[in-house]
């Protein structure tokens, strides 16, 4: 369903020029928030995120897509892997590995607490 929005009429066909975000907002289905990004070479990535865009920091899930597309690259392009099908789906543990580790450093990003103010005391 995600991948079809792509060729929707409707939908968002590029990132806003003015904004520094490489993706747009697809759709919204139960509470997440459904972002899509698509490359120069017709590669669709989709993320899908609890948070509202206005809660984003200033680059927003640029980061996440990179290394989304970092990783899918980097099973791609291996010339020792052979590829079927562009349908195909990906069985690589390091590919797995690379993107639980993008979902682990988005989830620590959100998940820590606030930096304390910074206090003097006297001495």
């Amino acid at each position: 369903m995600s991948l079809d929005i792509f060729e929707s009429p409707f939908s968002q066909p590029a990132p806003d020029p003015s904004s520094n975000k490489r993706y747009v907002l697809l759709f919204v289905q139960d509470g997440v928030f459904v972002f899509g990004q698509q490359t120069s070479t017709g590669l669709r990535i989709v993320v899908g995120a609890t948070r509202v865009e206005s809660e984003l920091p200033d680059e927003g899930l640029n980061p996440v897509f990179s290394d989304i597309q970092r990783a899918y690259l980097g099973v791609i392009c291996n010339p020792f892997k052979a590829v079927e099908s562009e349908n195909e789906e990906i069985s690589n543990a390091a590919f797995d590995r690379k993107i639980k580790e993008c979902v682990r450093k988005w989830e620590a990003k959100w998940d820590a607490p606030p930096a304390a103010p910074a206090t003097s005391e006297p001495h």
